[in-house]
């Protein structure tokens, strides 16, 4: 429940602190997109596992009943029967994630890694603040086209898991 920003300044800047406790480990050398990857991580990992909970919960009771009663192992029962029916509940709202933490990394920025949004403003700064206009509606038409993509292709999917199921 922690802001992007917030949670990447207290991974870039924190880490390092408390890391430098344990003898033998370095992180001088780290890049900044491993701070940013654990950023992002640990706040879309909670969601992410909220968002695969409620699918698997809403499948019926009598699936696991099923699949266990015709002699597969719980873990089978899962894997084979349970599972492709959470990802089918669940692919909107990961794909609505993906979609968040796309936008999210757009942050990533501020602590000096050059994603899409630091190229810009680097294209920016080499022009002296001309253009800044032309530079910002192009990279957000790139993050539109980006999540256009996935939207797509997570429509794609469902069409075709929902033509699999029927």
């Amino acid at each position: 429940c922690t802001p992007p920003i917030v949670l990447i300044f207290l991974v870039f800047y924190g880490l390092p602190r408390f890391i430098e406790w344990w003898p033998g480990i370095d992180v001088n050398g780290w890049s900044r997109a491993v701070f940013v990857i654990l950023a992002m991580t640990l706040l879309f990992g909670a969601s992410i596992s909220e968002v695969f909970k409620s699918s698997y919960q809403a499948l019926p009771k009598e699936q696991l009943e099923a699949g266990l009663s015709i002699g597969l192992t719980e873990y089978q029962t899962f894997i084979r029967i349970l599972l492709p029916q959470a990802f089918r509940i669940a692919l909107p709202n990961i794909v609505t994630a993906i979609i968040n933490l796309l936008k999210d990394i757009a942050l990533a920025y501020t602590i000096g890694l050059v994603d899409l949004m630091g190229e810009g403003n680097l294209i920016i700064s080499r022009n002296m603040g001309n253009y800044s206009l032309e530079t910002y509606t192009a990279v957000a038409i790139v993050y539109w086209v980006l999540a256009f993509f996935l939207s797509f292709i997570s429509h794609v999917t469902e069409n075709e898991l929902n033509t699999e199921k029927g």
